[in-house]
């Protein structure tokens, strides 16, 4: 629907929300005027609804090395020019390489929150699952909605509603809603619904239509989406005009990727060799559509995107999504593409920034040249945001790769270890902490054996460090970790300290501590009208780590009251979020009642398409996870602001 995942899971990022003309329901955000945000920023959050005016400058922040603060720095302390970072409106700047960027678009998997409602009920008073300690009580209930409910009720009535609604957010809201709890046994009547929208004079719902096909994953979806790629002339009839746009191309290659069929790699790869540089959008959605395959024909890609990848003449933001794809399909043949890429310092930018992010979906801890050349570039590159994506991805082989045994992996994993530990506390590489106890918790998670000794470097740092940023990412990493000793300290922190910013991402880690003791705080500022709006999600997503059933009916009476947009964005996510069923009631009730406004009715269109969603994490999180968010192209940036 109408908000960015940044905007709606950060206090620090709802200050810094630019004025862009956005879509809602698919999320369809274009800067105004149609300009493309500057390739060396990060994808804008956008204001949901506002009018269409300029983006105002950002300023830069951080430099590569040491000393410059990751994240945030003193306004205007580099002339507050450039376009390296954003104002928060608390006196500091956000830089494109803080933490933050990337932790809001890899959060999903660590939250997890609607498998917690499927396995094991916490009794009151017991730790999370998460941790891996205590007492837990096993049951047969679920808090999930049943398919049952949601396909005799919620898909019924939201049919209805597209079918008499002319409210573009509404029709946009719910066909995509539609898409994420339908399964095969309704998609015939789903794509029926969407049909018709597909020639919708609206561009948003026109293009959430097409998503929404993907989204769906039905085999008989395929043939429309690969009418409209090609732009055939069914194509052309389906959207009753004289070409198909190029962003409902670009969604069709992307909502392919999504379906997944092996004979639908072919046209994909001649689609991506027929287009030129001026069909940018329309490219990138082919190869992130392809990064979403698993089937029998992707590996036939690896040959042609690796070749692409060194064709110097192509478009260097195109490139850019190569090595994550590369890395997404998993298949260890493209590794020298990608190292290759890395040796090369003249190589653009943004793709060596990808092709470290790429390295750490294919190394393991056999491949000694792959893990040398992400411990050089740790040390000595030139590039923040490289040395950073770097950090992360030797934590992701480390994590990843359980299987290699003997003197060697026993060896590396030591090494990296004490890579991480010693960079979380260094104070000459300053710009790497946080990146590091990241990473510290991604290996301490999948090797419990080294949990212990990392938490403790992370609490060292943590109880040291004054810097919001920097506390901020060390309280996640002791959630991630484990670490219950430091929830009292935690939450002591959360109640004294004023910043926002840290305050919410302290609340998500007493969450992942399952520190019950805190229910009652949180659920306070849930229901503090006065409560900054992404600071109140990130509260209301500490409750639902913590299984607190209260904290539903307070989102459900927030957005119910017709709140301001971002109260609404908050809301809207957190209820999504908690995948609850007792959510279903005040939603609906929301949705068939006229006297809400339509933007209203349509956010709660979007809780109920993700509280009832068919897989357990949102459909675009394959897409958000390992993505060079620095490499800015329309049709990922919409995809990844849509709720």
């Amino acid at each position: 629907m109408v908000a960015s995942r940044a905007v709606l899971r950060t206090a620090l990022v709802v200050m810094l929300l630019t004025p862009l003309v956005m879509s809602h329901g698919g999320g369809h955000i274009v800067p105004a005027g149609g300009a493309k945000p500057a390739p060396s920023a990060p994808p804008a959050p956008p204001v949901a609804g506002g009018p269409a005016v300029p983006a105002p400058p950002i300023g830069t922040s951080s430099t590569p090395g040491g000393g410059a603060r990751p994240g945030r720095s003193r306004t205007g302390a580099r002339g507050g020019s450039g376009r390296g970072s954003s104002n928060t409106g608390t006196g500091f700047t956000l830089s494109h390489d803080g933490w933050e960027f990337w932790w809001e678009h890899n959060d999903d998997r660590f939250l997890d929150l609607k498998a917690r409602l499927v396995d094991d009920v916490t009794t009151s008073g017991a730790p999370m699952i998460v941790t891996g300690l205590g007492r837990r009580t096993r049951t047969d209930d679920t808090r999930r909605p049943s398919y049952a409910e949601i396909s005799e009720l919620l898909i019924p009535a939201l049919r209805d509603l597209v079918a008499d609604s002319d409210d573009k957010d509404i029709l946009d809201s719910a066909i995509l809603a539609l898409g994420r709890m339908s399964r095969e046994d309704r998609a015939g009547s789903i794509i029926a619904t969407a049909r018709p929208l597909l020639r919708h004079p609206v561009d948003s719902v026109r293009t959430s239509a097409t998503l929404a096909l993907g989204v769906l994953g039905s085999p008989s979806a395929r043939f429309m989406l690969r009418e409209l790629l090609i732009d055939s002339p069914m194509g052309r009839r389906l959207v009753k005009e004289s070409e198909v746009p190029r962003m409902m191309r670009a969604y069709a290659g992307l909502a392919l990727g999504l379906i997944d069929a092996a004979e639908d790699v072919p046209l994909m790869l001649a689609q991506l060799d027929e287009l030129t540089d001026a069909d940018r959008d329309v490219k990138v959605g082919i190869i992130v559509g392809l990064g979403q395959m698993a089937n029998a024909s992707i590996s036939t890609t690896i040959a042609p995107l690796s070749s692409l990848l060194g064709d110097r003449s192509a478009d260097a933001t195109v490139l850019s999504f190569i090595p994550t794809t590369l890395g997404k399909i998993g298949d260890r043949t493209a590794l020298p593409a990608l190292i290759a890429v890395l040796h090369d310092e003249d190589a653009n930018r943004l793709v060596r920034q990808s092709a470290a992010m790429g390295l750490g979906r294919l190394a393991t801890l056999r491949d000694g040249v792959a893990l040398d050349v992400l411990h050089a570039i740790v040390d000595d590159d030139r590039d923040a945001q490289t040395r950073h994506y770097a950090l992360i991805s030797l934590a992701k082989i480390a994590a990843s790769d359980l299987r290699s045994k003997g003197q060697e992996a026993t060896e590396r994993v030591s090494a990296l270890v004490e890579l991480f530990a010693e960079q979380v506390l260094d104070p000459d590489r300053r710009d790497h902490r946080s990146w590091a106890a990241l990473g510290a918790a991604m290996l301490g998670r999948a090797r419990p054996a080294v949990a212990a000794s990392l938490a403790e470097t992370v609490a060292i740092a943590y109880l040291r460090e004054r810097d919001p940023s920097y506390k901020s990412a060390f309280a996640l990493s002791l959630g991630l970790l484990g670490k219950r000793d430091m929830a009292p300290k935690l939450l002591e922190d959360f109640e004294r300290l004023k910043d926002t910013d840290f305050r919410g991402y302290a609340a998500m880690a007493l969450g992942f501590l399952g520190h019950v003791e805190a229910v009652e705080t949180l659920r306070a500022y849930c229901a503090d009208k006065s409560t900054e709006p992404s600071f109140r999600l990130k509260a209301a997503v500490g409750l639902a780590l913590l299984r607190d059933e209260g904290g539903v009916s307070v989102l459900g009476e927030m957005l119910a009251a017709e709140p301001t947009m971002g109260v609404r964005e908050a809301a809207t996510k957190a209820l999504g979020l908690t995948g609850d069923r007792t959510a279903l009631d005040p939603l609906m009730r929301i949705v068939l009642d006229a006297d809400h406004s339509e933007l209203t009715r349509a956010f709660a269109c979007v809780a109920l398409g993700i509280v009832a969603e068919k897989s357990d994490l949102s459909w675009n999180t394959a897409i958000s996870e390992d993505n060079n968010y620095l490499a800015t192209v329309d049709v990922v940036d919409q995809v990844l602001r849509i709720l």
